[in-house]
């Protein structure tokens, strides 16, 4: 789809979504673990952005640059805390809600990863209220889901329980992201073994 897009932008003569086209494209090369590329992609995408005013799709771009800089770091997060900052700039003087979990969800994932656990889930308890407030379904599921690992460690399969039934829920009401559902399930399994 993205080189049909492409292809349809240089058939009509116009640079219109060229700022979205190279975001998109950053982030399809950050998940396939080619940071260069996505780097270089996102640097586009931020420069068009940035000249169009386009402030809520430059502010997605800076949150995503930051994961990418978290998933490629090696226990240095400058670059990650640059760019979730550029980012936080941005959402929190355009009042771009939505964004607000993605952010703390970030936070969440530096923190846990360094091991301090304790402001790790003080971010994520942030990260569920705000995509609560702003039905950021993606970061809802996601968030419950990083919720059980919390639980996990405490062996609270009940809390386990209601959060998988919570999840299970949104799906019922035709959400079609189920991979968090599937994680949270595992890990319930996991208590079972451990037992």
């Amino acid at each position: 789809p993205l080189k049909q897009s492409y292809t349809i932008r240089n058939k009509i003569k116009t640079d219109r979504g060229l700022g979205i086209y190279y975001y998109y494209l950053g982030n399809t090369e950050r998940d396939s673990d080619n940071f260069e590329d996505a780097e270089k992609y996102y640097f586009l995408s931020e420069e068009i952005l940035e000249k169009e005013e386009d402030w809520f799709k430059l502010c997605e771009v800076y949150c995503d640059h930051s994961w990418m800089e978290f998933l490629r770091s090696e226990d240095d997060y400058e670059e990650v805390y640059k760019y979730l900052e550029k980012s936080k700039e941005l959402m929190f003087k355009y009042g771009f809600g939505a964004e607000y979990s993605e952010y703390y969800h970030i936070l969440y994932e530096v923190n846990f990863y360094i091991g301090n656990k304790q402001k790790a889930f003080f971010f994520l308890d942030k990260a569920l209220e705000e995509a609560f407030k702003y039905s950021n379904i993606y970061m809802i599921l996601d968030c419950l889901n990083h919720d059980v690992h919390r639980r996990y460690e405490h062996y609270d399969v009940k809390k386990i329980k209601k959060i998988i039934k919570k999840m299970e829920g949104y799906e019922n009401k035709g959400c079609g992201i189920k991979v968090f559902r599937g994680r949270a399930m595992l890990i319930e399994g996991d208590i079972f073994f451990d037992e």
